[in-house]
C-alpha cells in the first residue's frame, strides 16, 4: 500500500507527480503573457529541478533511511501534492496579493502539520508505535523534522509558482507566510496530541490564533477611537505585538508537544481516535448502534428514531461545527471593520479558508468517518430505512455548507468578474463533491484530500471554461462585424426585412434574445446532482463503494467537463445572437441615416472615410480597416480643409481633429454653412465638389 516506504519495491504512481510542478505555472504564463517571458523561465526551470529531485533523489535517500522516516514521508506525500495543486490553481487568476493562494497555503500547512501525529490516532497505530524499541525523543525528532521540511517545501513551491507566473507576491507577504507556516509547524502538533484527533487538532490550532486576532480587532474597534487612529494602532505596535505573541505561542507549543509526547499513553479501550476535549464520536456511534437505544427511541415511532440519528450525525460533525463557529465569529468581526483596513483583508482570507474547511469537512466526515469506526455496514440493521438515513446525513451536511456558501459569496462578490461566479459555484458544489468522495473513502482524511483535489481540478476546468468563453465570444464578434464588410448587401436585405421599430422601443438585440439564455446557469445543477446521485448509490451499497470511488471521481470530472463545454457553447451562441442583434441595429440605424442624406452627401461620406482609412493604414499598418460603408460612423464625415483665405477667420474648435489626422469632422446631413466650407476649402475631387454645389443652387463662392 505504501510502496515508497519499503525499499526495493515498486513505486507508487504518485511518486512521479512532482514532475508536474512547472506545468500549471507554465500554462498560466502562456495564457496571461502579454509579451516575451524573461526571468519566468528561470523559475520554471527551478520548479522542474525540484520536481526531478523529489521524484528520483528523495526515493534514493529514503532507501538508505530508517523505516520511521520513510513512513512519515509517505504519510505527507498525498497531502503535500494536494496542497501544492490547490495553491497553484489559486494563483492562476491575476489577483494582487496572491488571491486565494494565501488562505489555501495556510490551510494546507495546518493540515500537513497535524498529520505526523494525527495519522497515528486516525489509523489506530499509536499503541504499536509507543511499544516500539525506539526512543520517543527520536520519534518526535523525525516527525517534526519531516513536517518542517514538507512545510518549507510547500512554501517554496508556492512562492516559485507565483514568480513563474510573472506575479510574485508583493512586499512582506512571503515573509509573513513563512512565519505563519512556522507557527503551524510548532502549534498544530500540540493541539493534535491534546485532542487525539487529526482534524480537531488542525481546526483548534487554526482557531486559537484566529480567535485571538478577532478579540484584538474587537478591542481596537471599541476603544481605538476614530477609524484612522484604529488603523494606525493596528498597523503599528499592534502588528509587532501580534507577531511576537504568535512566535512565542509557537515556541511554547513546540516545547509542550515534546513534553506531551514523552508522557503520551494509548487508551486501553475505545476508538483509535477519540475526540479528546470533544464528546467522543466513537461512543456516540456505538450508542446509536446498540439495539436498545433504537428500541427505546422507537416508542415515539419514526420521529424518535430520526431524532436519535440526527443527534448521532451532529456529534459526528463536532469538528465541522467548531470550524463553522470560528468562521461565524470572524464574519461578525469582519462586518464591523472598515473595508480599507489591512486587517480586514486578512480576515477575509481567514473567512474563505474556514468556509472551505467547513464545506469539505461537512461532506468528508458524514460517511467516511463511520466507515473508519466500523459502523457503516451495521446501520443496515437499524430499524430505520436506508433512505431516511441518507436524508438525515445529506440534509445535515448541506445545511452546514449553506452559511459557508453565503460567507464565500459575501467576501468575493466585490472581486472582478468572473471570480465571484467561479468561487461561488465551487463553494456550492463543495459539499456534494465531499459527500461523493466520503462515500468511498476509508477515512475522513482521505475524503478531505480527495475532495480538495477534485475541487482544485474543477477550478482548473472553470478557469479554462471562462477563457474558452472569452476567446469564443471574441471570435464570434470579429466574424460578425467582418461579415458586415464582406457581405454588406446580405445585411442590408436582412435589416430591411425586419418589421419597423418604434423610436421609443428597446434595441433589437435586447428584444431578440431567446428565452433559454436565462437558463444557462442552471447547467451547474448537473454536476451537483451527479455527485449526490453517486454518493447516494455508494451509501446504499457501502461494501463495494471503496472499489469504485476513484472511478466515480473520474466520471464526475468527465461529466463536469461535458457540462462546461455545453455551457460554453450555449453562452457563446447566446452572446453571438445578441451581437448579431447589435449588428442589425447598427445596420438599420446606418440605413435610416443614409435615407436622410442626399446622393452627394452619401458619396462625400464614402470618399472621405476611404481617404482617411488609406492614410491611417500607411501610418499604422496593423490597423483593421472597415470593408463596408455600413461599418463607418453614419453621422459624421472627416474632411481635410485647405487654410482659410482670410487669416482672421476663426473656425469652431473640433476636439476630434487630432484624432482624425488633422481633418475636421462635419455632422451629417450638412448644414448650409458646413456645405459652403467643404465646397470652398475641402480637398475633394472636382466632380464631387460640383455635385455638392449642384445640390445648393443658392451657393455663392466667397470673394
Amino acid at each position: 500500500m505504501h510502496a515508497i516506504a519499503m525499499p526495493r519495491v515498486g513505486r507508487h504512481p504518485l511518486s512521479y507527480a512532482p514532475l508536474l510542478l512547472p506545468v500549471l505555472p507554465w500554462l498560466g504564463g502562456l495564457a496571461g503573457a502579454a509579451g516575451e517571458r524573461g526571468a519566468e523561465w528561470i523559475w520554471l526551470a527551478v520548479l522542474a529541478g525540484m520536481g526531478a529531485v523529489l521524484t528520483w533523489g528523495l526515493p534514493a535517500v529514503l532507501e538508505r533511511a530508517g523505516c520511521l522516516l520513510r513512513k512519515d514521508v509517505t504519510v505527507l506525500r498525498t497531502a503535500w501534492l494536494g496542497s501544492v495543486l490547490a495553491a497553484q490553481v489559486a494563483l492562476l487568476p491575476a489577483d494582487e496579493g496572491g488571491g486565494l493562494a494565501v488562505p489555501l497555503l495556510v490551510g494546507g500547512a495546518v493540515l500537513m502539520a497535524a498529520m505526523p501525529f494525527g495519522i497515528e490516532f486516525l489509523h489506530r497505530t499509536l499503541p504499536g508505535l509507543l511499544s516500539q524499541p525506539v526512543s520517543r525523543w527520536e520519534v518526535w525528532r523525525v516527525k517534526m523534522g519531516v513536517s518542517g521540511a514538507a512545510l518549507l517545501l510547500l512554501w517554496a513551491v508556492t512562492m516559485l509558482s507565483a514568480a513563474a507566473l510573472g506575479r510574485p507576491l508583493p512586499g512582506g507577504v512571503p515573509v509573513g507566510l513563512l512565519g505563519i507556516v512556522a507557527v503551524a509547524w510548532g502549534a498544530t502538533p500540540y493541539w493534535t496530541l491534546l485532542t487525539r484527533s487529526l482534524l480537531a487538532g488542525a481546526v483548534f490550532s487554526l482557531a486559537a490564533p484566529v480567535l485571538a486576532v478577532a478579540v484584538a480587532a474587537i478591542g481596537i474597534l471599541v476603544w481605538g477611537g476614530s477609524p484612522a487612529e484604529s488603523e494606525r494602532m493596528w498597523s503599528g505596535w499592534m502588528t509587532a505585538l501580534g507577531w511576537g505573541a504568535l512566535l512565542a505561542y509557537a515556541g511554547a507549543a513546540t516545547v509542550a508537544t515534546a513534553r506531551r509526547w514523552q508522557t503520551m499513553e494509548a487508551p486501553d479501550a475505545g476508538a483509535g481516535e477519540t475526540a479528546g476535549v470533544f464528546l467522543g464520536a466513537g461512543g456516540t456511534v456505538r450508542s446509536a448502534r446498540q439495539p436498545g437505544a433504537m428500541r427505546s427511541a422507537g416508542a415515539d415511532g419514526l420521529r424518535g428514531r430520526l431524532v436519535t440519528l440526527a443527534i448521532k450525525e451532529v456529534r459526528l460533525q463536532t469538528v465541522t461545527l467548531a470550524t463553522l463557529g470560528v468562521m461565524a465569529v470572524c464574519w461578525v468581526v469582519l462586518q464591523g471593520m472598515p473595508s480599507g483596513w489591512m486587517a480586514a483583508q486578512g480576515l477575509q482570507g481567514l473567512v474563505l479558508l474556514l468556509a472551505g474547511m467547513t464545506m469539505l469537512l461537512a461532506g468528508a466526515t458524514a460517511i467516511a468517518e463511520e466507515r473508519r469506526l466500523g459502523t457503516l455496514d451495521g446501520q443496515l440493521l437499524l430499524p430505520v430505512s436506508r433512505v431516511w438515513q441518507w436524508r438525515v446525513k445529506g440534509v445535515l451536511a448541506l445545511a452546514l455548507g449553506v452559511p459557508a456558501c453565503f460567507a464565500v459569496y459575501g467576501v468575493v462578490r466585490h472581486l472582478a468578474f468572473p471570480m465571484p461566479l467561479i468561487l461561488t459555484g465551487l463553494a456550492i458544489g463543495a459539499v456534494p463533491v465531499a459527500l461523493l468522495v466520503s462515500s468511498g473513502a476509508a477515512n475522513a482524511l482521505r475524503a478531505l484530500l480527495g475532495s480538495l483535489v477534485l475541487i482544485a481540478m474543477a477550478g482548473v476546468l472553470a478557469v479554462g471554461a471562462v477563457a474558452l468563453f472569452a476567446g469564443g465570444t471574441e471570435q464570434v464578434r470579429e466574424w460578425l462585424w467582418a461579415s458586415l464588410g464582406t457581405r454588406p448587401e446580405r445585411w442590408r436585405a436582412l435589416a430591411a426585412s425586419l418589421p419597423p421599430v418604434p423610436p421609443d422601443s428597446s434595441p433589437f438585440e435586447a428584444r431578440s434574445s431567446p428565452q433559454w439564455i436565462r437558463g444557462i446557469p442552471l447547467l451547474a445543477a448537473i454536476p451537483i446532482l451527479l455527485a449526490l446521485a453517486m454518493a447516494r448509490r455508494n451509501f446504499f451499497c457501502p461494501a463495494s463503494a471503496p472499489l469504485r470511488w476513484v472511478r466515480d471521481g473520474a466520471w464526475w470530472l468527465l461529466g463536469l467537463t461535458a457540462t462546461c463545454l455545453l455551457g460554453v457553447l450555449l453562452a457563446v451562441g447566446a452572446l453571438g445572437w445578441w451581437e448579431r442583434g447589435q449588428v442589425l441595429t447598427h445596420v438599420r440605424w446606418a440605413l435610416a441615416v443614409e435615407r436622410t442624406l442626399s446622393p452627394a452627401e452619401v458619396r462625400l461620406r464614402e470618399v472621405m472615410w476611404g481617404e482617411y482609412y488609406r492614410d491611417l493604414k500607411q501610418r499604422q499598418p496593423n490597423v483593421q480597416v472597415p470593408r463596408s460603408m455600413l461599418n463607418f460612423p453614419a453621422r459624421i464625415v472627416p474632411v481635410l480643409l485647405r487654410p482659410a483665405s482670410d487669416p482672421l477667420e476663426e473656425e469652431a474648435p473640433d476636439p476630434r481633429r487630432e484624432m482624425f489626422g488633422g481633418r475636421r469632422t462635419f455632422q451629417l446631413p450638412l448644414s448650409a454653412a458646413d456645405r459652403a466650407t467643404i465646397i470652398e476649402r475641402g480637398e475633394l475631387p472636382e466632380d464631387l465638389r460640383e455635385a455638392l454645389r449642384g445640390e445648393m443652387p443658392t451657393f455663392q463662392p466667397r470673394e
